[in-house]
């Protein structure tokens, strides 16, 4: 997710995706919004509208809500996927 990609997938409700859309896998770029309160947000959102969200696994150090991602710990290794799933 890059860009205007985020505000899109937050403004899509439980009922935008149609009934034949039942997975997702979307790259979350931590260059682009590297604040955990916005990988946090998006998880929510896709919750909240009716997804089981399983993100990638992020490293220790970026647990806490107020963390800040460091490309300079992650040598590059910038995005993480976030699979999604509905019945």
């Amino acid at each position: 997710i890059e860009g205007a990609e985020r505000e899109v997938l937050l403004s899509m409700g439980s009922r935008s995706w149609g009934p034949h859309i039942k997975k997702l896998v979307v790259e979350y770029s931590f260059d682009v919004f590297p604040r955990r309160c916005d990988f946090d947000e998006v998880l929510k959102h896709l919750r909240a509208t009716g997804w089981r969200v399983y993100p990638e696994s992020v490293p220790a150090w970026f647990a806490s809500v107020d963390a800040t991602w460091d490309r300079r710990k992650t040598l590059g290794n910038d995005a993480r996927q976030i699979w999604a799933f509905r019945a």
